[in-house]
C-alpha cells in the first residue's frame, strides 16, 4: 500500500530490507508486472537498468537494449526488402538511420567497444551486463530512469561513472 509523487528532475532511492518489495515495486513501474490493485501513471515510457540474475542471458545487446527491431529493419531495407514490407521496415526503423553507430557510441562510453552488440549477454561478466543496461540511458535519452541496484558487479572506475551519471541527470 503506497502512495507518493514525483516532480519533474527529481531523484529518489529506495531502501529496505531484502524482500520488501523494492525490485517488485521497479518492475511494476517499468511495466514488467502488473499491480495486484491500484494504479499508477508515468509521465513518459521509463528506462528500466534490472538487476540481473541470468534471465537476460539468452538475449543479444540489441535485443537487451531494445533496439534489435530497428537494426533488423535498418538491414531489411539495405538488403534490398521487398515494396510490399518496405513500408513496415521503414516504420520500425523510425528515421533512425544511424542506430548502429549509436548503440556503439553508447557501449562504448561505458568500456564496452571491444564487444559485439550481436553477441549474447550470457558471455559477458555481471559488470559488462550492467553496463550493458547503463549505456541504454545513453540511447534512448528518457526522462524516467529506474535502476535496480545498478552498482552491482561494476568495478570502481565503473561506480564513479555511475555516479557522475546519477548526478548530471535532471
Amino acid at each position: 500500500n503506497i502512495s507518493f509523487n514525483m516532480q519533474e528532475g527529481a531523484k529518489a532511492t529506495l531502501i529496505g530490507d531484502n524482500g520488501v518489495g523494492k525490485s517488485t515495486l521497479l518492475k511494476i513501474l517499468a511495466n514488467e508486472l502488473s499491480p495486484k490493485s491500484g494504479t499508477y501513471r508515468l509521465a513518459s515510457k521509463p528506462y528500466f537498468v534490472p538487476q540481473h540474475f541470468g534471465q537476460y542471458d539468452d538475449m543479444t545487446i540489441y535485443e537487451a537494449l531494445d533496439v534489435a527491431y530497428k537494426v533488423d529493419a535498418l538491414h531489411q531495407i539495405l538488403s534490398g526488402a521487398s515494396e510490399l514490407d518496405y513500408q513496415e521496415y521503414l516504420e520500425a526503423l523510425d528515421d533512425d538511420w544511424e542506430i548502429e553507430e549509436k548503440v556503439k557510441k553508447a557501449l562504448s562510453s561505458w568500456q564496452l567497444e571491444h564487444i559485439d552488440p550481436n553477441s549474447q549477454l550470457g558471455l559477458l561478466s555481471g559488470g559488462e551486463k550492467t553496463k550493458v543496461f547503463l549505456a541504454g540511458i545513453e540511447l534512448h535519452a528518457p526522462s524516467i530512469i529506474l535502476m535496480d541496484e545498478p552498482s552491482n558487479h561494476l568495478d570502481y572506475r565503473s561506480r564513479e561513472s555511475l555516479c557522475q551519471l546519477i548526478m548530471s541527470t535532471s
